[in-house]
This record gives C-alpha cells, sequence and structure tokens, in this order.
C-alpha cells in the first residue's frame, strides 16, 4: 500500500466530490479523491450486534473503532489464529445508536483472503458502513 500526504482527502467521486477536486486544484490545495466501496454481493455470514453504551462516543453515536470490532469479531478464532490482517478499509455512511439492532454481514471477495462487510440496521435496513478487510496468512 502506497502511503500519500494529502490536504484534503475526497471520499466519492460523483458531482460534488468531482466538484470539490476541481476547486481545490484551483486553490492550489493538494487533494486525492477515492470512490466509496461497492456495495455487498454474497452473504458468507450474518451476524447480529446489539449497541451497548460503552460502544457511543461523548456524542452518543457508536464510536467510529467500533465498527471495525464488530466485523473482527465475525472471523472465528481459529481464523483468527491462522491469519493477520494486512488491510482494512472502512466507509461510513450513517450512525448507529444505543440500542440500535445490527447486522453484520460479510462475503468472500474475488480475490484470495479478501472479505467484504456491511453492518445494518435492522429496523430499517439502513447501511451504516461498508468495508473490505484483506487478511494474510501466517
Amino acid at each position: 500500500m502506497k502511503k500519500v500526504e494529502t490536504d484534503v482527502l475526497i471520499i466519492g467521486g460523483g458531482v460534488t466530490g468531482a466538484g470539490i477536486l476541481r476547486d481545490c486544484s484551483l486553490r492550489g490545495i493538494s487533494a486525492v479523491l477515492v470512490e466509496k466501496l461497492a456495495a455487498l454481493g454474497f452473504v458468507n455470514s450474518e451476524k447480529h450486534y446489539k449497541v451497548k453504551y460503552s460502544d457511543l462516543d461523548v456524542v452518543q453515536h457508536v464510536n467510529n473503532t467500533q465498527y471495525q470490532r464488530f466485523i473482527l469479531d465475525t472471523f472465528s478464532s481459529g481464523f483468527r489464529n491462522e491469519f493477520h490482517i494486512k488491510s482494512f478499509e472502512i466507509n461510513y455512511l450513517a450512525e448507529a445508536l444505543i440500542d440500535d439492532d445490527l447486522k453484520i454481514l460479510t462475503g468472500r471477495s474475488s480475490k484470495q483472503y479478501e472479505y467484504k462487510h456491511e453492518i445494518r440496521r435492522s429496523a430499517d435496513e439502513k447501511i451504516i458502513c461498508r468495508a473490505v478487510s484483506l487478511w494474510e496468512k501466517d
């Protein structure tokens, strides 16, 4: 993975993202535009999690770091003993609140040892985040 230093990171190359990139360019501000993660295709596993008080940040939303934990906890200890995480990319799309029931969906990617994930709120099927994890055999 290549490291890039930039003043602005733009997520999503739609009309707004492209406009922001152009504006940054005209102002001499370094900017990088990245596309959002694609929707999850085939689901291999589905786990549920009820948001607790300890998952919240100071503004009463689920702390961003907790989403990664929710996803990583769906892998068995046997899998985690045999593999270690090489990279993890996540796009936050909505907020989760206390007592929300979340579905953590995982599907195998076409790439070896890569998994795609979605976290959805069960009540309205709202996608909270999408992620991709890439693993390496120990």
